[in-house]
C-alpha cells in the first residue's frame, strides 16, 4: 500500500505472509566395510525416504520518501521479519530404524533499516546512494558452522541514465561489511569452536525499454 498525505511525501507498507513448505525428498548413506555388518544389524543407515518441514518467515515494511528540492529526494525504510519461527531443521525418515536428523537453529527475529536518496542531476542522469543495517537472525548460542551469519552494514552507490524516451540504463555497486561471529557448534558426531569475517561486493547493471 502507498499513500501520498502531502506533495512530495510518500508512505508505504507491506506485508508478506508465513509459508509452511513440506520437502520430500531420499537419503542414501554410505557406510565404511568395517562397520557394514554393525549398521545392517541395527537397520540404521539405509537408503530411504525422507521428509522435513520449513517454515519460512512472514515479514513486514514500512518506508517514507519525502522529496526535499525538485532534484533531491530522501528514502527511510524499516523491515522486520519473523525469524523466530525457524526453530530447528528436522529430518524424518522413512526407515523406522532411522532416527529423526535435528539441527537447532533457534534464529531470532530481525530487523533492517536503510536510508538512501537520489539526486536527478539533469534530465537525464540520476545519482543514487544509501547505507543499510541488516541484523542477522543467528545468536551466539545456535549458530552453524555452515552458515556463520553476522550483522551485515551496507553502503551502496548507483546512477541511471536516460538514454531515450524508452531506454533507460542502470548500475550500481554495493558492499557489505559483515561484524564478527562466534561459532560453537556441538553435534553428534563433531565440535567446531570459531570466528569468522566476510564481506560481500555486489556489482549490478540494467537496461530498460519501455514499448
Amino acid at each position: 500500500m502507498i499513500v501520498e498525505p502531502l506533495p512530495g511525501t510518500k508512505l508505504g507498507l507491506s506485508y508478506r505472509s508465513a509459508i509452511n513448505q513440506q520437502i520430500q525428498g531420499r537419503a542414501n548413506f554410505i557406510v565404511p566395510t568395517q562397520y557394514q555388518a554393525l549398521v545392517n544389524a541395527v537397520g540404521a543407515f539405509q537408503d530411504t525416504q525422507a521428509t522435513a518441514d520449513l517454515s519460512l518467515p512472514a515479514n513486514a515494511w514500512a518506508g517514507i520518501t519525502q522529496e526535499i528540492t525538485p532534484q533531491l529526494t530522501l528514502d527511510l525504510s524499516y523491515q522486520w521479519t519473523e525469524w523466530s519461527r525457524f526453530k530447528a531443521i528436522r529430518v524424518d525418515f522413512l526407515n523406522v530404524n532411522q532416527p529423526p536428523q535435528i539441527e537447532a537453529e533457534n534464529y531470532q527475529n530481525s530487523s533492517f533499516v536503510a536510508l538512501g536518496g537520489s539526486y536527478k542531476w539533469d534530465d537525464q542522469l540520476t545519482l543514487r546512494s544509501g547505507v543499510a543495517y541488516d541484523e542477522t537472525p543467528t545468536t551466539d548460542a545456535s549458530r552453524d558452522f555452515r552458515l556463520p551469519d553476522s550483522d551485515r552494514y551496507w553502503l551502496s552507490v548507483g546512477a541511471s541514465y536516460q538514454l531515450s524516451d524508452s531506454i533507460t540504463l542502470s548500475g550500481s555497486y554495493t558492499h557489505l561489511f559483515f561484524g564478527g561471529s562466534n561459532v560453537a557448534h556441538s553435534g553428534e558426531f563433531d565440535t567446531v569452536t570459531a570466528s569468522t569475517s566476510a564481506s560481500t561486493e555486489v556489482v549490478s547493471l540494467e537496461a530498460s525499454m519501455k514499448l
